[in-house]
């Protein structure tokens, strides 16, 4: 290993180690309220989407509100016991799921 590639592991680490603590409350918050919004939208029958309708339309609030749950939980996870290397895990895999269902 180099000493660049040392340079580059401990900046990468002191970010890591820098990261507020804030950022983790404000994901739970974001995280509730992005549940919250799909169980309304679930509830009352609003679409989602756009050219969305029909009966079919109140399955994507259950989702927006199931994923909003899960980065609930983990978010809260993350706030009490640190961003340990298997929450970041799941954190991102949440965060792709969430891309992949706005797309559909």
């Amino acid at each position: 290993m180099t000493s660049a590639e040392r340079t580059a592991k401990a900046r990468w680490s002191a970010w890591w180690q820098r990261w507020p603590c804030w950022v983790a409350r404000a994901t739970v918050l974001w995280a509730v309220l992005y549940a919250g919004f799909g169980l309304v939208c679930a509830l009352t029958g609003t679409s989602l989407l756009y050219h969305g309708g029909g009966s079919g339309a109140s399955w994507l609030g259950w989702a927006v509100m199931t994923l909003g749950v899960s980065a609930a939980v983990v978010s809260g996870a993350v706030v009490v016991y640190g961003l340990r290397p298997a929450l970041r895990v799941l954190l991102l895999v949440l965060g792709r799921r969430s891309v992949k269902l706005s797309y559909r």
